[in-house]
């Protein structure tokens, strides 16, 4: 059975003919993510970090000093995160399972000999935050939160 049925022709013309596939995000994101809500007159905390080495979206418009201080800022960065300071190795075995926040912790894998099956499972940040804050509503005033608005119910600590 082909990769994507012929009922999909545009799909299946976006993808190689040479069976490389080549990623590149459909539109670029920055790696680093300041809160948009901060006083313009304070520096904006960090909100998340998005970053893969493998998975750059072109760097278009700049200058050629621009591109070039950009790869060696990139370097740096890169340098730094795969420091051994900031670093967790363990080995995973059958039935190990790792919960973490995508937005808050860089993460990978490296490379092995073997096999691997790995198992993921997603959950959005925001319905995780919103039934949070109802529970906690709903422990803090002895009934359910549905209807409050969100100045009534407490705001969960990261």
């Amino acid at each position: 059975m082909p990769l994507l049925p012929p009922l999909w022709p545009t799909p299946r013309a976006l993808l190689p003919q040479n069976g490389k596939i080549e990623l590149r995000p459909i539109q670029a994101y920055p790696i680093f993510v300041r809160d948009p809500t901060a006083p313009p007159d304070q520096p904006a905390p960090l909100q998340m970090v998005r970053y893969n080495n493998d998975d750059r979206a072109p760097l278009l418009g700049l200058s050629l000093e621009q591109v070039d201080a950009f790869y060696r800022a990139h370097r740096t960065f890169n340098r730094l995160i795969r420091s051994p300071t900031f670093e967790y190795r363990f080995q995973m075995t059958a039935g190990n399972v790792v919960i973490f926040d995508n937005q808050r912790l860089l993460h990978g894998r490296t490379a092995f000999r073997g096999h691997r099956r790995l198992v993921g499972c997603y959950l959005n940040g925001d319905d995780y935050r919103s039934r949070l804050r109802g529970l906690l509503y709903e422990r803090d005033h002895g009934r359910a939160g549905a209807g409050t608005g969100p100045s009534d119910a407490p705001q969960p600590s990261h």
